[in-house]
């Protein structure tokens, strides 16, 4: 079919001209929808693609994209729902996030992942899961690692949980799911290799919580 473009003026001096695209208002209602979706394929063939991205930069920074729900006044923030597609031959589609590069002297992007806070009640959750097995197959895998390193130590990584101003901190928990064939599965600790000829390997440390009470009748006790 035809093409359509849509293109906004060219600058030699100053920025390009700005391309906009809005639904309409309303006064006393909703506002409209807008809708950006390509077309379902014929009986041989794809559906087509969809590019949002921003152009290269020769002189700072490259444009940033954001996909934000609008604040709501008498009600909840929109959400943002990002799915791929059912499929029914090979494997699902995948979706993926990675933060960008850096050919300098710095630190590559940040990816943080962050539940939203209420100033009234508790913040909400993150679910890090994979979804249960069909038929046959097991469930899938969940890898949280650092990369390696030619020069200095390794990234860490960390696991804790948040401090209680009046409670007691939250549990962490490590736990194997229970098996009803063969042996039950393991939970394995093991601290650093060195190869190095001066240094020792890594230690593992269990320690239980310090009772730090100064209450002079009955103070604080540790517990393991």
């Amino acid at each position: 079919g035809g093409d359509v473009s849509v293109v906004g003026g060219q600058s030699q001096s100053g920025y390009g001209g700005r391309l906009r695209v809005s639904s309409g208002l309303s006064t006393h209602s909703s506002s409209g929808d807008l809708l950006v979706a390509t077309g379902n394929s014929g009986f041989s063939g794809i559906s087509g693609s969809m590019t949002l991205s921003t152009g290269t930069s020769k002189d700072g920074c490259s444009g940033a994209v954001e996909i934000v729900s609008g604040q709501a006044t008498s009600g909840r923030g929109g959400y943002v729902n990002v799915r791929v597609g059912d499929g029914d031959t090979g494997e699902g589609g995948e979706i993926e996030l990675v933060a960008g590069d850096t050919t300098d002297a710095a630190t590559g992007g940040f990816l943080v992942l962050e539940s939203g806070y209420s100033s009234e009640t508790s913040s909400g959750f993150i679910d890090l899961s994979t979804p249960n097995a069909g038929s046959v197959g097991v469930s899938g895998e969940i890898s949280v690692a650092t990369g390696t390193t030619s020069a200095g130590n390794s990234g860490a990584i960390a696991l804790e949980t948040g401090y209680a101003h009046d409670g007691h901190g939250g549990t962490i928990m490590a736990r194997v799911g229970t098996g009803h064939s063969d042996d039950g599965g393991n939970v394995f600790l093991a601290a650093g290799e060195s190869t190095d000829d001066e240094a020792t390997g890594g230690s593992v440390t269990i320690q239980a919580g310090e009772g730090s009470s100064t209450y002079q009748y009955d103070g604080g006790n540790g517990r393991l």
